[in-house]
């Protein structure tokens, strides 16, 4: 997670792409609840890292995966939001590469991190 999110804030799409799919394919049973509860943001991160990549295909393809598991989430969720903002912007054909991700403070809200930023 920590790699993925350091690669992409890096512009190094296609390694942050590997880091969040290596995530994606950890078993949860043998990992940690917090680290299983990170798969929905690892699959947004990753569909933007391929988006940026020009892989419009295979992000729209991890869109559905990670809409499909939010289906039934509060709609104002910060995630399902992001989730389906990236949808629109991939169905559309937009020219323009959706905008990369905030940095982590709440990688998954965008709140601010709880200690100072130097």
């Amino acid at each position: 997670w920590l790699l993925g999110l350091a690669l992409e804030r890096s512009g190094l799409d296609a390694e942050a792409a590997e880091a969040f799919a290596r995530l994606d394919r950890t078993y949860p049973m043998y990992r940690p609840f917090w680290q299983a509860s990170l798969r929905p943001a690892a699959l947004l991160h990753l569909a933007g890292c391929l988006s940026r990549l020009g892989q419009a295909g295979p992000a729209r393809t991890v869109l559905e995966r990670l809409l499909a598991q939010l289906q039934g989430a509060d709609p104002g969720h910060p995630l399902a939001a992001r989730a389906a903002a990236l949808a629109l912007a991939l169905g559309s054909g937009s020219a323009a590469p959706p905008p990369r991700a905030a940095p982590p403070g709440d990688a998954v809200s965008g709140a601010p991190a709880p200690w100072p930023r130097r």
